[in-house]
């Protein structure tokens, strides 16, 4: 009842007059950018509880408690990266939307920020997803382990793919996000079912990250570059997070192997992903100062 008052009171008061009207230019335009993009929204609702569907169906309630246990440790970078993010850069993209090459460049150092900040966090966890589990659940837990190596590495490419997404909204390309959501499902549900029956949740897992890293990162580069986007740079941006996101994963996973307790190996693998960031962040300086003078002029 409320909303309903408010409603009257904003009719009533508003200083322009509001009339009931069809303007057909103006529904075409909305229909074109908003039925695939609600389209590609659906998909990507079905394909985020797609790989839990498998699990429960093929594997048992059992798996199943495991496997989600995986997939909401690995979600914690996500949320820690990537839905702050979501709250300001659509904004920041749509600002620029009048001098399209500094979007693409502000885009790109976003990138690289975020993937000097992201990569080595989520590899650390999947290096040292043994003791991140017995840490933060107890050793009964130590079976989520197999998936949560890969759930972790692929968190970082949704982090990737989320920004991306935003990005390529701002842009109107609603159409070519249904097909790379399409696409995604259409790739990746076959091969959880296959990845189940081969390696239970740590292959349903697996699946997902091969899946995302050789089917969607291709699509979101396609799409990419359709909107003008020049793929080398970026590429050329991004090398030095991808290895040392690498480097900090394999150096987790040999923290792991020391038995030194879950709590300090744990402890240790943060510290060293810690490291890797600051050291990022310091060699990547120029594309945070691009970052901050674009708020600046927002």
């Amino acid at each position: 009842m409320g909303s309903v008052a408010a409603a009257i009171v904003f009719f009533r008061w508003s200083p322009v007059p509001y009339r009931f009207g069809w303007d057909p230019a103006v529904a075409r335009h909305l229909f074109s950018f908003g039925l695939p993009l609600a389209a590609s929204s659906i998909v990507v609702f079905g394909s985020g509880y797609a790989d839990q569907v498998v699990v429960g169906t093929t594997l048992g309630a059992t798996a199943l408690g495991y496997y989600a246990l995986a997939f909401n440790l690995a979600s914690w970078p996500v949320s820690i990266f990537s839905q702050p993010l979501r709250l300001v850069a659509p904004a920041a993209f749509a600002r620029l939307q009048h001098d399209p090459e500094r979007m693409r460049r502000n885009f790109a150092s976003a990138a690289v920020v975020l993937s000097a900040v992201a990569l080595p966090a989520c590899l650390a966890i999947a290096g040292a997803a043994k003791p991140v589990v017995g840490f933060v659940y107890g050793s009964p837990w130590f079976p989520a382990a197999a998936a949560l190596a890969w759930l972790a590495a692929q968190a970082a490419l949704r982090i990737w793919f989320e920004l991306t997404y935003d990005y390529l909204v701002i842009l109107g390309r609603s159409r070519g996000l249904l097909l790379i959501q399409v696409g995604w499902f259409a790739a990746g549900v076959p091969a959880m079912l296959l990845g189940a029956r081969l390696a239970g949740i740590g292959g349903v897992a697996a699946a997902q990250f091969l899946v995302a890293l050789t089917v969607v990162v291709g699509l979101y580069g396609w799409q990419l570059q359709r909107s003008g986007m020049r793929l080398w740079p970026l590429l050329r941006g991004l090398w030095l997070p991808v290895l040392a996101g690498i480097g900090s994963g394999a150096i987790a996973y040999g923290i792991a192997q020391l038995g030194l307790g879950q709590f300090l190996a744990s402890l240790l693998a943060g510290l060293a992903s810690c490291a890797v960031i600051g050291v990022l962040l310091l060699r990547h300086r120029p594309e945070l100062a691009r970052l901050r003078n674009a708020e600046g002029s927002a």
